[in-house]
């Protein structure tokens, strides 16, 4: 059988795990489908978080396994600005991974909610730069200010969330670096719930959500 094939191989050249829906014969590379994604099992000993530099294509990279294969996509960065150029240049990289999802959205704070064109100022930044088959939407949030609720940052999706330390944004400094961490389940079920569903009672989505349709 394949498996008995793979126990086989493992034999001749170890390697990472072999994943299975049983383990007839209780081989220790054997992991169960079931417990994919449990961090206490050993076989599932990939690191939780990563450094990575300050830069577009570093942090695309780093987030690609969720980019290409998530259905849903939603950055929350609560000081995201896409007027400045040092935000638009990650955020450009990231829509660059899309393959699954066609839309991404950004989740910022609500100091945007009442600018007056804002909607169209971002799509002069943005527009001809996305392809015409990524929408690109923004919600403004509002929360109590020492609520906590708008101050961290995650790239959120249906298969999981990351946790990063700071903006999403480019540094000048060559060195400059972010930490990113793969948080659990209960985490991503209650940010979730609280940004998609929006079952927070503290935490108000204002105004009305702004859209961009690539036209590269």
């Amino acid at each position: 059988s394949w498996l008995l094939n793979c126990e086989l191989e493992y034999a001749r050249a170890q390697f990472g795990a072999i994943i299975a829906s049983q383990n007839p014969r209780q081989h220790q590379a054997v992991l169960l489908a079931e417990k994919v994604g449990e961090p206490e099992n050993p076989l599932w000993g990939k690191p939780r978080s990563v450094t990575v530099l300050k830069k577009g294509p570093q942090i695309a990279e780093a987030l690609a396994p969720l980019l290409e294969n998530a259905k849903e996509i939603h950055l929350i960065d609560p000081h995201f600005d896409p007027r400045k150029k040092r935000f638009r240049k990650v955020l450009l990289c990231l829509l660059e991974k899309l393959s699954l999802s066609k839309s991404f959205t950004v989740h910022m704070n609500d100091k945007f909610a009442d600018a007056k064109g804002y909607q169209e100022r971002w799509r002069e930044h943005l527009g001809e730069k996305i392809s015409s088959e990524i929408t690109l939407n923004f919600k403004c949030w509002q929360a109590p200010e020492h609520s906590g609720l708008l101050h961290n940052r995650y790239l959120l999706t249906n298969l999981g969330v990351i946790l990063m330390g700071n903006s999403l944004d480019e540094k000048e400094s060559q060195n400059a670096t972010d930490d990113f961490a793969l948080l659990g389940k209960e985490r991503h079920s209650d940010l979730w719930d609280w940004f998609i569903h929006q079952t927070h009672k503290d935490l108000k989505l204002v105004a009305e959500p702004a859209s961009i349709t690539g036209t590269r």
